[in-house]
């Protein structure tokens, strides 16, 4: 049955249909993720629990207020091709995270790997946020060669760590190091 919705999902052309079927692969898939292949297609296999929560009805009716009764706008086209043209705004980049390792490279799955010459890309993006006197935040990994650190030296940079719920071994789960990239505060 899960393999047929995901496929139906993928299937799909934007719609409420496709919206729900989206809450239902995430409820039921392993982990809660969202990944893609290559070809753009959701991938995630079937997860491993007994009595899933799939509708959540009051804190999607939350969420659909909160986001109508503010001036909230989501894209889902390429940073590049999002216009900044208005001042005090909020931008909050959440990009496929730079790899540490070998095996933490996960910015091939899509059709368009995010790699350093992207990264670059991005922070020339960020350079216009700031001069418009707007508000940025961006998470990432921690790297060991201090790239992000070179890269946006002129800003905040804050290393935190957050806690990991994915891996395919469960005894690996445990705190990464991230960073938070802002043009305020300190």
């Amino acid at each position: 049955f899960y393999l047929e919705r995901r496929e139906e999902y993928n299937n799909s052309k934007l719609s409420v249909n496709k919206s729900a079927l989206l809450i239902f692969l995430n409820k039921t898939g392993f982990n809660g993720m969202y990944r893609e292949n290559s070809k753009g297609e959701y991938n995630i296999p079937f997860g491993d629990m007994n009595n899933p929560l799939i509708c959540n009805s009051e804190l999607i009716l939350n969420i659909s207020n909160i986001l109508n009764n503010n001036d909230v706008e989501f894209s889902s086209k390429s940073f590049e091709n999002i216009l900044i043209n208005k001042k005090n705004i909020f931008y909050y980049l959440d990009p496929p995270y730079r790899p540490i390792s070998k095996t933490s490279d996960f910015t091939s799955y899509t059709k368009n790997k995010f790699d350093d010459e992207l990264q670059f890309k991005l922070k020339k993006y960020c350079d216009k946020i700031n001069e418009k006197d707007n508000f940025l935040m961006q998470s990432n990994s921690f790297s060991e060669d201090n790239f992000f650190q070179k890269l946006y030296s002129e800003m905040n940079i804050k290393k935190i760590y957050a806690s990991r719920s994915i891996s395919a071994d469960g005894s690996k789960r445990g705190k990464a190091k991230e960073i938070v990239i802002t043009n305020y505060g300190s």
